[in-house]
């Protein structure tokens, strides 16, 4: 494929309404799609998230990530309309802040979050 073959395409993928609000909601699941993953994949890890001693600070981490991924579908559903409306360099911009700074945290915690969790009960 050339570089002529796929501008049309990502065109027509923020052409309409409805694909822009589905790739605000691949963003926006993604770190939740993260979390059912590794929780199938490796329960024992995941399962730091809810264990009794650390469930006070386990629970609030689900929620944040939680409340990422919602201001991440909103955020990303502007920026898609702003790409969709011919402003494609600000669109672009906005679009990685706000991966970089409301996606990528959500990531990390759910990566991570099980391990920090485990340090903080073995008293490190």
């Amino acid at each position: 494929m050339n570089a002529k073959s796929e501008g049309p395409q990502f065109g027509t993928l923020f052409a309409t309404s409805a694909g822009r609000k589905w790739f605000s909601i691949v963003v926006a699941v993604m770190p939740l799609f993260l979390f059912a993953f590794l929780s199938i994949v490796n329960p024992g890890y995941m399962s730091h998230f809810f264990s009794a001693d650390l469930r006070a600070l386990g629970l609030p981490m689900l929620g944040f990530v939680i409340m990422l991924s919602l201001v991440s579908f909103l955020l990303m559903r502007r920026c898609t309309s702003i790409i969709g409306s011919g402003k494609r360099l600000l669109g672009t911009v906005l679009a990685t802040l706000v991966m970089a700074i409301v996606v990528f945290p959500a990531v990390l915690l759910v990566l991570l979050g099980p391990a920090a969790l485990m340090l903080l009960a073995a008293g490190l």
